[in-house]
């Protein structure tokens, strides 16, 4: 609408301009992993996020992708130049995975994903490499760097343990 607002000049230019500049920052910073904004909007305001994400009793619930239980070092790696800093056994923590990824499923021994379902790329090469994963929205944001989690790819929970 705000398109052919603007090309039938019911809009103002300048504004027109000062949004896109706006959305453009809050897409660069959502890119960067700095940006906390809502996963779905409707008109313009945020819609709740799924159920059943946030921490009871610290566990978190969210949609089993891959079976199997572990318990291990929780690592937060917000894009693939992060990866170095996984080391062997640690639990991934992360938004999305892509093909660049799959090296660092070698050394991982379980996958927290907050994007993607069943059919995500980490989803599957977590079942082929035998990892239980689960996905859980803003997972990076809920779970602490270097905490113990354990993550039940069966029942779809990840519980923070308190150290």
């Amino acid at each position: 609408d705000e398109a052919f607002a603007l090309v039938d000049r019911r809009a103002s230019p300048l504004l027109s301009k000062a949004k896109t500049a706006g959305r453009r920052k809050d897409f660069e910073r959502y890119l960067a992993r700095e940006a906390d904004l809502p996963m779905y909007l409707s008109q313009g305001r945020a819609l709740p996020e799924a159920e059943g994400t946030e921490a009871r009793d610290g566990v978190l619930r969210g949609v089993a992708t891959s079976g199997g239980t572990i318990t291990g070092t929780a690592r937060i790696v917000k894009s693939v130049d992060g990866i170095g800093t996984v080391t062997q056994g640690d639990i991934l923590v992360t938004n999305a995975t892509d093909p660049g990824w799959t090296p660092v499923f070698m050394v991982i021994s379980g996958l927290v994903l907050e994007t993607g379902g069943m059919l995500a790329h980490g989803s599957m090469i977590s079942r082929e490499y035998g990892l239980p994963a689960v996905q859980v929205a803003n997972a990076m944001r809920l779970i602490p760097d270097g905490a113990t989690i354990t993550v039940d790819g069966n029942r779809g929970t990840v519980q923070i343990h308190q150290d």
